[in-house]
Parts: structure tokens; C-alpha cells; sequence
């Protein structure tokens, strides 16, 4: 459906007309039918222009992009509006681009104005739109029109959280209808919805391209690396380790099924008694599960301590996921860190056969429970 072969892209310099920028490096992949793409990276990282190259809003320097089937850009809310016009005009002007004639036309302008909720302003000129207002009637008119390929820039989060809902549910429609999608969001949970896939760009580079879950685990795992989480409360509490049993890895992948065991070692002062809690985030940041320990604990000598947990088999759904840490003495805390480790939990052999039942994918508990 997509072929994407060799693609650069480079400007010249404003400085000198004999220096030249390269925004794009090299990016090569292919996009089936059905299948949909996130694309994660930091401002400037070249995410925007790759996708006007796609969409054919600009020319690649050298490379070429292959397409099969028809292809609607959401780049910017309000790049098919003409701001002079009615909502109704520009509707009618949208509808006639899109070669719709007759009831056709009028069943999409019908479509457009219910979804936007805008009948009561649809006459008005668009210039005089609030943001919301013109946001939401330039997102009814992509999401209506008959498309194979949605590209779509940083605007999953149009409109109020009653639109924003609304927006969700349509996108979600599509993506089940066989619509793909191309989405460069900060939001990853967007991303982690709308795609099957994701790669990283950087510097111009795409890199890998794997399942969502992966690759923004691998992103939150880069920008974990770069930033220090420990918050020592007390000097009474020191050298805090904490790592996974038989897994050095500093991001694993395990199956549903897996069990899963945490190991955690401190030094401290030697009459301090201490425990823990271990707290459970999905990618959002958002805690969803703790334990603690209850003062179970193994001394390795007056001043070291070592806890081990472990989390049954059967209690992730499917996803990526923050393990953070609290350290107290029962009275006050003396450590904190909300995001010490990053576990992706993949669905296992007999899950990937169960395909049936999709609806649970976004909860992150899914536990096993006796069933008589």
C-alpha cells in the first residue's frame, strides 16, 4: 500500500547557499494494507517533514514514495479550510475536490456537521470559529471521506473531552474498518491505540521498526537513562539497586505467562528499620497497582538489606509498564522513585491464536482467576 524507498530530504542553509540541512537520512519501509505506523522523536527531529513527503505536500531530495490507494492528510486543522468561507462553503468546496456529487455530497456534508455539532454555526465564516470550533470541523472533514491512508499530525486531542471521546471512537472505527493510519504524536498513548507499529526517529534516522508497545517502552527507557528519579529523603538511606532476577537486561520482554521477580538492595544506617512498596504504572504515569513488603526482608549484614518480589504470572494484560519504589521506616518516606524500571509484557502463544476477544487490550491487569 506504502513504499517508502531511500528518502532524504535536505535545505540549504540560511546562513550560506553552499551549506545544506538534512532533515531526512536514508528512511526506507513498507505499509500494508490494514497495518498503521507510529512515528516517535524529539522537536526537530524531522517527524513533520516526513510526513508532508508522504502526504505529497513537498518533494524529497532524493528517494521516492510509492502509494496505492487514496491518502488523506491531517497535517494542520484547518489546512483545507479557506477562512473567508462558511463552514457550509467550505464543505460544499471539500465535498466537490473529493469528486462527490449530489446525495453523496449532501450525506457528507450531513455526516460532517453532526460529528462537529456545529449546525448552529456552520453559516458563520470560519475565521470567526473559536480554535475549538474550527478544530473540530476540520477533523469531521477527513474522518468522513472515503480514504485507505490517514496521516495524521500531533491532533489526536482535538476539541473538548466530549469531542476528544467522540474523536477516539471514530479513529478506532476506521482503524477496524481495514483504514491505516501515520501518526506523529508526543501523545503515546495515542500511538499505542491508533498502531500497530512504531519506529524512533532521531537526528533524521528512522530507526527499527517493531510493535508500538515496544518501541515506546524503548523510548521511555532512553529517556529514563538521561534523567536521575532518585529522590533520597533521608541520609539515613543509600545506594539504592533495584533490578530484575535473572534478567540484566534494563528493558525485557516477557510473556504473560512469566513470572515476574524484582530484586531490591539498599545500605542504611544499622538500627533503622525499614520497608518498602513497590508501585505499578502504565506508560501515562498513571498508578494502578502497590504492594508492600510488610517488613519481609532478607539482612546481609547490619547495614545492607535485600527484598524480593515477586508478581504471579497472569497479572499484566499485555503493554508496557513502570515498576517505581518507596522506602520508609513506618513513620515517614526516606527514598522515592515512581519509575526505577520498565517492563514490557508481550501476549503469549495461546493469546496470539485468541484474537477473538480485543476489547480487554487496554486494561492493564489481567489476571487469571479460578473458574468452577
Amino acid at each position: 500500500m506504502l513504499v517508502v524507498e531511500h528518502l532524504y530530504k535536505s535545505y540549504h542553509s540560511s546562513k550560506s547557499p553552499t551549506v545544506f540541512h538534512e532533515v531526512l537520512k536514508d528512511i526506507s519501509f513498507e505499509l500494508k494494507q490494514g497495518e498503521s505506523l507510529g512515528v516517535i522523536g524529539a522537536n526537530g527531529s524531522g517527524k513533520s517533514t516526513l510526513l508532508k513527503i508522504i502526504s505529497g505536500v513537498i518533494r524529497p531530495t532524493k528517494g521516492k514514495v510509492i502509494v496505492r490507494g487514496k491518502v488523506n492528510a491531517i497535517l494542520d486543522l484547518g489546512f483545507n479550510m479557506i477562512p473567508e468561507l462558511t463552514g457550509y462553503e467550505n464543505l460544499i468546496l471539500i465535498g466537490k475536490l473529493e469528486s462527490l456529487r449530489g446525495k453523496r455530497l449532501n450525506d457528507y456534508i450531513d455526516a460532517v456537521i453532526d460529528f462537529s455539532e456545529l449546525e448552529n454555526f456552520i453559516d458563520l465564516p470560519v475565521k470567526n470559529y473559536s480554535n475549538g470550533m474550527f478544530l473540530r470541523l476540520a477533523f469531521a472533514t477527513i474522518v468522513f471521506r472515503n480514504t485507505d491512508l490517514i496521516i495524521m499530525d500531533e491532533i489526536t486531542s482535538v476539541g473538548d473531552i466530549g469531542f476528544q471521546y467522540k474523536a477516539k471512537e471514530k479513529l478506532l472505527k476506521l482503524k477496524k474498518e481495514g483504514v491505516s493510519f501515520i501518526l506523529v504524536s508526543h501523545d503515546l498513548s495515542s500511538i499505542r491505540e491508533y498502531t500497530n507499529y512504531a519506529a524512533i526517529l532521531k537526528s533524521g534516522k528512522l530507526g527499527v521498526i517493531e510493535s508500538s508497545e515496544r518501541i515506546i517502552g524503548r523510548y521511555y527507557v532512553n529517556s529514563l537513562e538521561k534523567q536521575d528519579n532518585n529522590s533520597y529523603l533521608s541520609n539515613q538511606i543509600r545506594n539504592v539497586r533495584i533490578e530484575f532476577k535473572d534478567n540484566k537486561l534494563s528493558f525485557p520482554s516477557i510473556e504473560m505467562k512469566d513470572e515476574v521477580v524484582i530484586i531490591i538492595q539498599f545500605d542504611k544506617d544499622e538500627l533503622l528499620s525499614t520497608d518498602v512498596t513497590l508501585y505499578v504504572s502504565d506508560f501515562k504515569g498513571i498508578v494502578f497497582a502497590d504492594s508492600p513488603s510488610y517488613r519481609k526482608h532478607t539482612l546481609i549484614d547490619k547495614n545492607s538489606t535485600t527484598f524480593i518480589c515477586k508478581i504471579p504470572a497472569h497479572f499484566f494484560n499485555k503493554g508496557v509498564y513502570f515498576i517505581g519504589l518507596v522506602i520508609g521506616n513506618g513513620q515517614r518516606k526516606l527514598y522515592e522513585n515512581f519509575r526505577c524500571l520498565t517492563l514490557n509484557i508481550e501476549l503469549d502463544e495461546w493469546e496470539l491464536d485468541a484474537r477473538w476477544n480485543t476489547d480487554h487490550e487496554y486494561f492493564p491487569l489481567r489476571p487469571h482467576l479460578e473458574w468452577h
